[in-house]
């Protein structure tokens, strides 16, 4: 059985989530990244593999989808596994700092936004704290920007 201790949302393949993919890997744990490029996803679950010996899953998703893609793909991949430590490190801003009422973005860039800093971190959460709160261990690490 795949015994898992950490699980990632996006953003696992660089940056932020990759340096925390790398250290607790360092550490032995088996880690599942998920991110939407399957490419880096693989990339990354080899390194791991190979240079730290941990055993690795991938799940490739977009979470600037809306909340059915990702919930049926992440729930029954997630199924079964048991997770000790979620990393939510998953964010979206506008290029630009600036007030909100003076971004020009269109409706669908603010769906999204909204889907990936609010939505995604709300259903990982909602997928692994179950299984955390049967077992009376585990932690949720939310990591986000002030811009986000």
């Amino acid at each position: 059985m795949f015994k898992l201790q950490l699980c990632f949302t996006s953003a696992a393949t660089n940056g932020i989530g990759l340096a925390f993919a790398r250290q607790l890997a360092e550490q032995g744990l088996n880690i599942i990244l998920l991110s939407k490029s399957v490419e880096k996803l693989g990339k990354v679950a080899n390194e791991l593999k190979l240079q730290y010996g941990v055993q690795t899953k991938i799940v490739p998703v977009d979470f600037s989808q809306d909340i059915y893609s990702y919930e049926l793909s992440v729930d029954s991949q997630l199924e079964g596994v048991e997770i000790g430590i979620l990393i939510n490190k998953v964010g979206m801003f506008y290029d630009t700092p600036d007030r909100f009422a003076r971004v020009a973005q269109s409706i669908e860039f603010l769906k999204n936004m909204i889907n990936i800093n609010v939505l995604a971190v709300t259903m990982m959460t909602r997928a692994v704290l179950p299984g955390m709160l049967s077992r009376e261990k585990g932690v949720v690490i939310n990591v986000g920007s002030m811009a986000s």
